[in-house]
């Protein structure tokens, strides 16, 4: 898309579109005597020399008539000066009392010059055609604005600015509404504060704009003329961090039933992350400390308490409010957005070039009532991120499941006081309609989107499972460049133990989970590492200094490396494995019968060459390389299949 500056009255204002240019000089704003400037060819001609708009034929008055009042250059003469080029700086001086600047040379055509010594404004104009390769210096006209501050009372930030659904698509999706922008559509938070009072995100928000008019420091000047650093969606015009617009972004959804313990899991998931990840060579921290502050406080609450001895309960997540969404107006209707968390995940020069990230991870804790079947509402779309995720947490509640829960640790007081039951598998399938509904899919398709089942509260029920994970470990090194890798043989081992309690008790659940999602991990985690307790009010919480999480950064550990950002590795246990053991590899899928129970077992096609101990036995599953990407390779290792 072309980017074009227009310069009137001895300004220059932009970057515009094409189209927005069209609405100016249709408006008015722009006269056919103004120049332009199509910012790929750095040539300023008048409105009609132009090939796109020599058509048009009409005056005006001028644009920044209406910006800066009283400004009238007409018996001003600009004074021509060379000055010196230093790299990408050009070094120059105020017109006015000789004040130092550095301005960057591919921003010397769009820009306000404010003098922080005189206070006086001026404007520099470029003539390209003037540089000089040979000798560094460029060729510049001061341009002297009157003493007097900007008055922007007849301007209009919308003018030229479609904030409407007709915002063309780019490669920026917004954390919010999950639209997608341009780099070159991004709005701007205003700072000064008569400024209160926006069209979308709500009457005591500070007004939003597209800037057109920049300080000497490239910040771009609200309509009171200050410099403004916050931006926001041009589609919801929610606060969004820098980092949203410079680097890429991953998208983790985390769904359940209502009292599943989502928001402790998640805070404690990014509690574990901050302190691991640094060991080997990665970091993870807030890229936006007011978008982060509801988890950062849950962070505070349950890992800083002032006494580690009295039992901290975090609130219930609710389905709106002003710490858990945004309300924003569009055409009339208000619409409650779920508030995310954003952090910047980053590996060190200590990893191998070809392995290193540096992205944002984006996290979303909706309450478990949004899960409701009838809880996803055009007003309410709290769940649509979940179409767009890479990766999603399902976190199941073994209290909370009527099979389970009889065998639970009864020293657990949500054994006793949490007497409601929900059906999660309901639940499920009413996430798995909204993936179908929100990304467009037929009945039929399928979603790559890898789904991790986390059962939690794990220290309730751990005597059920055969495997002793508190003493096991998934991350490791690849031990050629030290680098981040995690131990797939190991979460396949575990996942298909736990998988094996699942059929037994939730079998609707795993069989829908495999028949949409084509990767589905099955991962016990404990946010506490200890029983929760009960305070004398009688709510249910954590005593801090009791705290030991197991496995809770495991499940984000597996996402990120199926998208490729840690590395899989599979360490060989083949003197180990049992012999005669048939398998057989069909539609993409690993079949074999069970060694104790002798009952078929079908699992997804990413278990391709695992060691499973089953009853104390290892047994080999078909080499990955035998299950191809169109799922129809077969493939035995035994001759019972037949």
């Amino acid at each position: 898309m072309d980017k074009w500056f227009v310069f009137s009255n001895n300004t220059v204002v932009g970057p515009y579109t094409q189209q927005q240019v069209m609405s100016l000089i249709s408006d008015g704003s722009v006269t056919l005597q103004d120049k332009i400037c199509k910012a790929d060819e750095q040539e300023w001609r008048v409105v009609t020399e132009f090939s796109e708009f020599a058509s048009l034929r009409k005056e005006s008055k001028g644009i920044f008539n209406r910006i800066f009042s009283g400004n009238d250059n007409s018996g001003n003469a600009p004074a021509a000066v060379n000055q010196q080029i230093n790299g990408e700086d050009v070094r120059l001086n105020c017109p006015h009392c000789d004040q130092h600047y550095s301005v960057k040379y591919s921003m010397l055509n769009n820009q306000i010059i404010t003098c922080r010594n005189c206070e006086r404004l001026f404007t520099l104009t470029l003539d390209p055609a003037a540089v000089d390769v040979s000798n560094p210096t460029v060729s510049l006209s001061y341009n002297d604005i009157p003493q007097q501050s900007p008055d922007y009372s007849g301007y209009s930030m919308s003018e030229g600015v479609d904030f409407s659904e007709d915002i063309p698509e780019g490669n920026i999706t917004c954390p919010h509404c999950w639209k997608t922008f341009s780099p070159e559509n991004v709005c701007y938070i205003s700072c000064h504060p008569d400024l209160i009072g926006d069209e979308i995100a709500g009457e005591f928000e500070q007004k939003r704009f597209l800037p057109t008019v920049y300080h000497s420091n490239g910040l771009p000047l609200d309509e009171r003329g200050m410099p403004c650093t916050d931006m926001a969606c041009p589609h919801c015009h929610l606060r969004i961090p820098g980092s949203i617009i410079d680097l890429a972004s991953g998208y983790y959804s985390v769904a359940g039933a209502p009292s599943a313990g989502k928001s402790y899991f998640l805070t404690s998931m990014v509690h574990d992350l901050r302190k691991t990840l640094p060991l080997h060579s990665y970091s993870f921290y807030d890229v936006d400390p007011v978008i982060n502050r509801v988890i950062n406080g849950y962070e505070d609450a349950i890992f800083m308490a002032a006494d580690s001895s009295q039992v901290v309960s975090l609130p219930k997540t609710q389905q709106i409010g002003s710490d858990f969404s945004n309300q924003i107006i569009k055409n009339g209707v208000a619409f409650e957005l779920p508030k995310p968390f954003i952090f910047r995940f980053q590996s060190s020069n200590f990893v191998p070039k070809k392995k290193r990230i540096d992205q944002n991870l984006v996290f979303y804790d909706n309450a478990g009532e949004h899960f409701q079947p009838g809880a996803d509402s055009i007003a309410n779309p709290a769940t649509i991120h979940l179409a767009h995720s890479n990766g999603i947490i399902f976190l199941f509640d073994p209290l909370n499941d009527a099979n389970m829960r009889k065998d639970c640790d009864r020293d657990d007081p949500q054994t006793m006081l949490n007497t409601k039951i929900t059906d999660q598998t309901t639940l499920f399938a009413e996430m798995v309609n909204r993936i179908r509904r929100h990304g467009n899919m037929s009945s039929g398709e399928t979603s790559d989107i890898p789904l991790v089942i986390a059962i939690g509260k794990y220290d309730a029920w751990k005597n059920l499972l055969p495997k002793d994970i508190e003493n096991i470990s998934v991350c490791c090194e690849n031990e050629n460049d030290f680098s981040l890798a995690i131990d797939m043989n190991t979460v396949l081992d575990v996942s298909f133990a736990l998988r094996e309690m699942m059929m037994q008790a939730a079998p609707g659940l795993v069989s829908q989970a495999e028949t949409f999602f084509k990767k589905v991990y099955f991962v016990p985690v404990s946010s506490f590492g200890c029983l929760a307790s009960q305070a004398e009010s009688g709510n249910i919480g954590i005593i801090p200094a009791q705290l030991k999480p197991v496995w809770v950064s495991v499940p984000l550990t597996l996402l990120l490396s199926e998208n490729g950002f840690i590395e899989q590795l599979y360490f060989s246990r083949s003197d180990s494995c049992e012999a005669g053991f048939s398998s057989k590899v069909m539609d993409g899928k690993i079949l074999f019968h069970h060694p104790v129970t002798k009952k078929r077992v079908i699992l997804p096609g990413m278990y391709a060459g695992a060691v499973l101990e089953i009853a104390g036995k290892y047994y080999r599953l078909p080499d990955a390389n035998r299950v191809n990407a169109s799922g129809n390779t077969s493939a035995s290792t035994g001759s019972v299949w037949s």
